[in-house]
């Protein structure tokens, strides 16, 4: 999709207060609540348009379960970036591994370069990136993950998960 779904007024009008709320409880502010709730409907348009939501009985809770992990993202993003004193590589690695990680990064395409920066160097919300490059949101998010998977395969860094697929043992 490359054309952002207009939000409905009255989807807006029923979770607008809630998502504020749910973002104020979680010590957000109320000049960047207006963000999370255009983040947080967008997501939700999209699922129904892509039919991802079967029962529209089932839309309030998809809206709740969105709009916390809208929340938990920004609230991230900002806590990386107040931890970070500055320095961008801050969010990607401990100090003693910032020439490691300068030097995969200059070896990133531009592209993952440009998007990793807007992300979390600049902290824009998937939904601006998605704007400026005439993608979706959800498009955004796979090119990031893909970006970082590039960026940890430069730094040589292995995956945390183990494969848990069981070995089959012939008889």
């Amino acid at each position: 999709m490359n054309r952002r779904q207009e939000i409905p007024p009255a989807l807006r009008e029923r979770f607008t207060t809630r998502i504020r709320l749910l973002w104020a409880g979680r010590g957000g502010s109320i000049e960047t609540s207006e963000s999370i709730v255009t983040e947080t409907l967008e997501r939700v348009v999209e699922a129904m348009v892509s039919r991802q939501i079967e029962n529209l009985d089932a839309v309030p809770s998809f809206v709740y379960r969105t709009a916390r992990q809208v929340c938990d993202e920004s609230a991230a993003i900002s806590q990386d970036r107040n931890h970070g004193d500055g320095d961008p590589l801050a969010l990607f690695a401990e100090p003693y591994q910032t020439t490691r990680v300068s030097t995969a990064l200059t070896r990133l395409a531009e592209a993952d370069r440009s998007l990793i920066d807007a992300y979390y160097v600049k902290c824009l919300p998937a939904h601006v990136i998605a704007l400026n490059l005439g993608l979706s949101p959800n498009a955004v998010r796979r090119r990031k993950d893909q970006a970082l998977q590039r960026l940890r395969d430069e730094t040589g860094r292995k995956p945390k998960t183990v494969d848990r697929v069981p070995q089959l043992i012939d008889s």
